[in-house]
Protein backbone atom coordinates (compact mmCIF):
# COMPACT_ATOMS: atom_id res chain seq x y z
CA UNK A 1 0.00 0.00 0.00
CA UNK A 2 1.57 3.06 -1.06
CA UNK A 3 1.75 6.19 1.66
CA UNK A 4 0.01 9.33 1.21
CA UNK A 5 3.07 11.94 1.37
CA UNK A 6 1.24 14.19 4.14
CA UNK A 7 -0.40 13.06 6.85
CA UNK A 8 -1.95 15.72 9.08
CA UNK A 9 -2.67 15.74 12.76
CA UNK A 10 -5.16 17.83 14.06
CA UNK A 11 -4.72 19.35 18.05
CA UNK A 12 -6.24 22.26 20.19
CA UNK A 13 -4.24 25.66 20.29
CA UNK A 14 -2.86 24.90 23.34
CA UNK A 15 -1.23 21.62 23.15
CA UNK A 16 -0.53 22.37 19.25
CA UNK A 17 1.99 25.05 20.73
CA UNK A 18 3.25 22.73 23.03
CA UNK A 19 4.24 20.14 19.88
CA UNK A 20 5.68 23.21 18.18
CA UNK A 21 7.93 24.43 21.05
CA UNK A 22 8.96 21.00 22.11
CA UNK A 23 9.16 18.86 19.14
CA UNK A 24 7.01 16.21 20.16
CA UNK A 25 4.02 14.98 19.10
CA UNK A 26 1.20 12.92 21.86
CA UNK A 27 0.83 9.50 21.21
CA UNK A 28 -2.47 8.04 23.13
CA UNK A 29 -3.67 5.25 25.42
CA UNK A 30 -6.34 4.12 22.95
CA UNK A 31 -8.32 3.03 26.29
CA UNK A 32 -9.13 6.78 26.28
CA UNK A 33 -9.91 7.52 22.99
CA UNK A 34 -13.76 8.34 21.87
CA UNK A 35 -14.84 5.31 19.96
CA UNK A 36 -15.06 2.86 23.48
CA UNK A 37 -14.89 0.10 20.96
CA UNK A 38 -11.43 0.63 20.30
CA UNK A 39 -9.07 -2.42 20.21
CA UNK A 40 -12.37 -4.83 20.76
CA UNK A 41 -13.14 -5.90 16.71
CA UNK A 42 -11.97 -8.94 16.93
CA UNK A 43 -11.52 -10.75 13.56
CA UNK A 44 -12.52 -14.40 12.17
CA UNK A 45 -11.39 -16.76 9.82
CA UNK A 46 -12.91 -17.89 6.53
CA UNK A 47 -13.86 -20.53 6.78
CA UNK A 48 -13.86 -20.97 9.87
CA UNK A 49 -11.66 -23.16 11.99
CA UNK A 50 -14.58 -25.53 12.69
CA UNK A 51 -15.69 -25.80 9.57
CA UNK A 52 -11.86 -26.20 8.33
CA UNK A 53 -11.25 -29.10 10.59
CA UNK A 54 -14.10 -31.06 9.29
CA UNK A 55 -12.44 -30.55 6.04
CA UNK A 56 -8.93 -31.21 6.96
CA UNK A 57 -9.18 -34.89 6.56
CA UNK A 58 -9.77 -35.12 3.12
CA UNK A 59 -7.51 -32.50 2.09
CA UNK A 60 -4.70 -34.01 3.67
CA UNK A 61 -5.92 -37.42 1.70
CA UNK A 62 -6.42 -35.06 -1.63
CA UNK A 63 -2.29 -34.28 -1.24
CA UNK A 64 -1.46 -37.34 -0.39
CA UNK A 65 -2.64 -38.43 -3.72
CA UNK A 66 -1.39 -35.38 -5.75
CA UNK A 67 -4.42 -33.80 -6.67
CA UNK A 68 -4.02 -31.10 -3.95
CA UNK A 69 -0.84 -29.04 -3.79
CA UNK A 70 0.63 -28.21 -0.25
CA UNK A 71 3.79 -26.25 0.94
CA UNK A 72 4.90 -28.94 2.94
CA UNK A 73 7.68 -26.91 4.23
CA UNK A 74 5.36 -24.76 5.99
CA UNK A 75 3.35 -27.40 7.65
CA UNK A 76 2.89 -27.63 11.26
CA UNK A 77 4.76 -30.96 12.17
CA UNK A 78 1.29 -32.90 13.48
CA UNK A 79 0.13 -32.01 9.53
CA UNK A 80 3.70 -33.73 8.31
CA UNK A 81 2.59 -36.77 10.47
CA UNK A 82 -0.96 -36.63 9.60
CA UNK A 83 -0.08 -36.66 6.01
CA UNK A 84 2.55 -39.05 5.69
CA UNK A 85 0.46 -41.59 7.32
CA UNK A 86 -2.33 -41.16 4.71
CA UNK A 87 0.49 -41.76 2.42
CA UNK A 88 1.05 -45.05 4.21
CA UNK A 89 -2.65 -46.07 4.32
CA UNK A 90 -2.98 -45.52 0.56
CA UNK A 91 0.04 -47.08 -0.51
CA UNK A 92 -1.17 -50.15 1.41
CA UNK A 93 -4.51 -50.22 -0.74
CA UNK A 94 -6.54 -48.69 1.27
CA UNK A 95 -9.53 -46.86 -0.47
CA UNK A 96 -9.55 -43.01 -0.09
CA UNK A 97 -12.81 -42.85 2.05
CA UNK A 98 -11.44 -45.43 4.77
CA UNK A 99 -8.43 -43.01 5.21
CA UNK A 100 -10.67 -40.08 5.17
CA UNK A 101 -12.50 -41.81 8.42
CA UNK A 102 -8.92 -42.99 9.79
CA UNK A 103 -7.89 -39.62 9.58
CA UNK A 104 -11.49 -38.50 11.60
CA UNK A 105 -10.54 -40.45 14.41
CA UNK A 106 -7.31 -38.91 14.65
CA UNK A 107 -8.37 -34.99 14.35
CA UNK A 108 -10.22 -34.39 17.39
CA UNK A 109 -13.06 -32.54 17.21
CA UNK A 110 -13.33 -29.05 18.33
CA UNK A 111 -16.68 -27.44 17.99
CA UNK A 112 -15.54 -24.48 19.87
CA UNK A 113 -12.42 -23.95 18.03
CA UNK A 114 -13.16 -20.38 16.93
CA UNK A 115 -14.55 -18.84 20.35
CA UNK A 116 -11.54 -19.93 21.65
CA UNK A 117 -9.34 -18.51 19.49
CA UNK A 118 -11.58 -15.09 20.06
CA UNK A 119 -11.06 -15.18 23.45
CA UNK A 120 -7.46 -15.57 23.10
CA UNK A 121 -7.22 -12.96 21.15
CA UNK A 122 -9.17 -10.29 23.41
CA UNK A 123 -6.87 -11.26 26.47
CA UNK A 124 -4.12 -10.40 24.04
CA UNK A 125 -5.56 -6.90 23.36
CA UNK A 126 -7.01 -6.93 26.80
CA UNK A 127 -6.70 -3.56 29.25
CA UNK A 128 -3.71 -4.13 30.67
CA UNK A 129 -2.15 -4.43 27.10
CA UNK A 130 -3.65 -1.47 25.90
CA UNK A 131 -1.92 0.55 29.02
CA UNK A 132 1.00 -0.36 27.51
CA UNK A 133 -0.32 0.67 23.40
CA UNK A 134 0.94 4.18 22.45
CA UNK A 135 -0.74 5.56 19.18
CA UNK A 136 -0.67 8.65 16.91
CA UNK A 137 -3.80 9.00 15.21
CA UNK A 138 -3.69 11.11 11.69
CA UNK A 139 -5.62 11.64 8.60
CA UNK A 140 -5.37 12.86 4.96
CA UNK A 141 -7.82 15.31 5.38
CA UNK A 142 -6.95 18.82 6.62
CA UNK A 143 -10.04 20.94 5.40
CA UNK A 144 -12.80 18.51 6.95
CA UNK A 145 -15.22 20.22 9.02
CA UNK A 146 -16.30 17.50 11.60
CA UNK A 147 -12.57 16.77 12.01
CA UNK A 148 -11.63 20.66 12.78
CA UNK A 149 -14.74 20.77 15.35
CA UNK A 150 -14.41 17.14 16.86
CA UNK A 151 -10.63 17.29 17.36
CA UNK A 152 -9.52 21.14 17.13
CA UNK A 153 -11.15 22.77 19.44
CA UNK A 154 -14.09 23.91 17.54
CA UNK A 155 -12.11 25.43 14.56
CA UNK A 156 -10.00 27.30 17.15
CA UNK A 157 -6.74 24.97 16.98
CA UNK A 158 -4.29 24.21 14.28
CA UNK A 159 -3.39 21.13 11.87
CA UNK A 160 0.02 20.35 11.76
CA UNK A 161 1.21 18.37 8.50
CA UNK A 162 3.83 16.15 8.48
CA UNK A 163 6.00 14.81 5.74
CA UNK A 164 8.57 11.23 5.62
CA UNK A 165 11.72 11.12 5.88
CA UNK A 166 13.00 7.67 4.97
CA UNK A 167 16.26 7.97 5.63
CA UNK A 168 15.37 8.53 9.66
CA UNK A 169 13.02 5.93 9.50
CA UNK A 170 10.34 8.48 11.01
CA UNK A 171 7.53 6.85 12.41
CA UNK A 172 4.57 7.76 10.18
CA UNK A 173 6.42 5.65 7.52
CA UNK A 174 5.03 2.50 9.10
CA UNK A 175 1.59 4.10 9.85
CA UNK A 176 -1.49 1.45 8.76
CA UNK A 177 -4.49 2.82 6.97
CA UNK A 178 -8.18 2.57 9.47
CA UNK A 179 -10.55 0.42 7.27
CA UNK A 180 -14.14 1.05 8.31
CA UNK A 181 -16.88 -1.64 8.24
CA UNK A 182 -19.33 -3.01 10.13
CA UNK A 183 -18.69 -6.60 9.20
CA UNK A 184 -16.29 -8.50 10.77
CA UNK A 185 -12.54 -8.59 9.56
CA UNK A 186 -11.98 -11.78 7.57
CA UNK A 187 -8.20 -12.38 8.47
CA UNK A 188 -7.39 -15.65 6.47
CA UNK A 189 -8.61 -18.94 6.18
CA UNK A 190 -9.08 -21.57 8.89
CA UNK A 191 -7.39 -24.35 6.74
CA UNK A 192 -4.45 -22.34 6.18
CA UNK A 193 -4.69 -21.72 10.38
CA UNK A 194 -4.98 -25.71 11.06
CA UNK A 195 -1.90 -26.48 8.24
CA UNK A 196 0.11 -23.98 8.92
CA UNK A 197 0.03 -22.28 12.20
CA UNK A 198 -0.37 -18.73 13.17
CA UNK A 199 2.37 -17.29 9.89
CA UNK A 200 3.68 -13.85 10.17
CA UNK A 201 1.59 -12.72 7.41
CA UNK A 202 -1.62 -13.96 10.02
CA UNK A 203 -0.17 -12.44 12.91
CA UNK A 204 -0.05 -9.26 10.97
CA UNK A 205 -3.27 -9.03 9.17
CA UNK A 206 -4.72 -10.06 12.35
CA UNK A 207 -2.83 -7.06 14.08
CA UNK A 208 -4.15 -4.70 11.99
CA UNK A 209 -7.94 -5.63 11.92
CA UNK A 210 -8.11 -5.15 15.83
CA UNK A 211 -6.12 -2.24 16.12
CA UNK A 212 -7.45 -0.59 12.47
CA UNK A 213 -10.44 -1.52 12.46
CA UNK A 214 -13.78 1.07 13.12
CA UNK A 215 -17.22 0.74 12.22
CA UNK A 216 -18.58 2.59 9.13
CA UNK A 217 -20.11 5.44 11.26
CA UNK A 218 -16.43 6.77 11.94
CA UNK A 219 -15.34 6.66 7.97
CA UNK A 220 -15.50 10.73 7.79
CA UNK A 221 -11.57 10.40 9.62
CA UNK A 222 -10.02 8.60 7.22
CA UNK A 223 -7.58 8.32 9.74
CA UNK A 224 -3.89 6.63 9.51
CA UNK A 225 -2.45 4.40 12.43
CA UNK A 226 1.27 4.76 14.04
CA UNK A 227 1.46 2.33 17.02
CA UNK A 228 4.37 1.40 19.46
CA UNK A 229 4.27 -0.63 22.30
CA UNK A 230 5.76 0.69 25.44
CA UNK A 231 5.35 -1.69 28.45
CA UNK A 232 7.51 0.55 31.12
CA UNK A 233 4.77 3.43 30.26
CA UNK A 234 1.47 1.99 31.44
CA UNK A 235 -0.17 4.06 34.10
CA UNK A 236 -0.16 7.41 32.25
CA UNK A 237 -2.97 8.24 29.27
CA UNK A 238 -0.37 9.40 26.94
CA UNK A 239 3.29 9.92 26.06
CA UNK A 240 4.69 12.72 24.55
CA UNK A 241 7.44 11.48 21.57
CA UNK A 242 9.93 14.00 19.50
CA UNK A 243 10.00 14.23 15.82
CA UNK A 244 12.10 15.58 13.81
CA UNK A 245 11.56 19.78 12.80
CA UNK A 246 12.47 18.41 9.24
CA UNK A 247 9.49 16.29 9.08
CA UNK A 248 6.79 19.81 9.82
CA UNK A 249 5.40 20.50 6.32
CA UNK A 250 2.73 22.38 7.41
CA UNK A 251 0.86 24.04 10.18
CA UNK A 252 -2.75 25.01 9.11
CA UNK A 253 -4.50 27.39 11.90
CA UNK A 254 -8.49 27.19 12.13
CA UNK A 255 -11.21 29.57 11.18
CA UNK A 256 -11.20 30.75 14.51
CA UNK A 257 -8.12 30.55 15.80
CA UNK A 258 -6.82 34.10 17.55
CA UNK A 259 -4.47 36.40 16.04
CA UNK A 260 -2.19 35.76 19.24
CA UNK A 261 -1.88 32.16 18.42
CA UNK A 262 -1.05 33.21 14.72
CA UNK A 263 1.84 35.08 15.84
CA UNK A 264 2.92 32.67 17.83
CA UNK A 265 2.72 29.91 15.36
CA UNK A 266 4.53 32.36 12.55
CA UNK A 267 7.61 33.61 14.89
CA UNK A 268 7.76 29.49 16.48
CA UNK A 269 8.02 28.13 12.62
CA UNK A 270 10.45 31.16 11.51
CA UNK A 271 12.54 30.27 14.03
CA UNK A 272 12.96 26.44 14.47
CA UNK A 273 10.95 25.19 11.28
CA UNK A 274 12.31 26.24 7.85
CA UNK A 275 10.72 24.05 5.43
CA UNK A 276 7.39 24.25 6.96
CA UNK A 277 4.51 26.70 5.53
CA UNK A 278 1.97 28.27 7.46
CA UNK A 279 -2.03 28.25 6.36
CA UNK A 280 -5.32 29.40 7.63
CA UNK A 281 -8.70 27.56 7.00
CA UNK A 282 -11.22 30.07 5.44
CA UNK A 283 -15.04 29.45 5.28
CA UNK A 284 -16.42 30.46 2.01
CA UNK A 285 -20.05 29.74 2.48
CA UNK A 286 -19.82 26.91 4.04
CA UNK A 287 -16.79 25.21 2.35
CA UNK A 288 -13.55 24.95 4.04
CA UNK A 289 -9.94 26.50 2.34
CA UNK A 290 -6.31 26.58 2.72
CA UNK A 291 -4.63 29.88 2.48
CA UNK A 292 -1.30 30.53 2.61
CA UNK A 293 -0.75 33.39 5.99
CA UNK A 294 0.97 35.73 3.56
CA UNK A 295 2.07 37.92 6.67
CA UNK A 296 4.97 35.01 7.59
CA UNK A 297 8.04 36.83 6.27
CA UNK A 298 6.86 40.05 8.86
CA UNK A 299 7.59 38.15 11.98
Amino acid sequence: MNHPSIFYKYTSSKIGLINLKTFSLRWSDPSTFNDTAEFQHIPCFKPTAADAQRMLPQILVEAAQAKRQLNENSLLPLRVVQLAEARRQLETGIGATEVIQNLVKLIPEAPNADAVITDLLAQIYSTARLETTRVLCVTTKPDNQVLWGNYAESHKGLVLGFRHIEEYSTPLLSAEKVTYSDEVSVVGSGLDFLLYGPSAELKKNTRIAITCSKTKEWEYEGEWRAITYRPLESGSQYNDYLFYPEELESVTLGVRASSELQAEVLALVNEYYKNCEVYRMQNNRGVLSRHVVSERESI
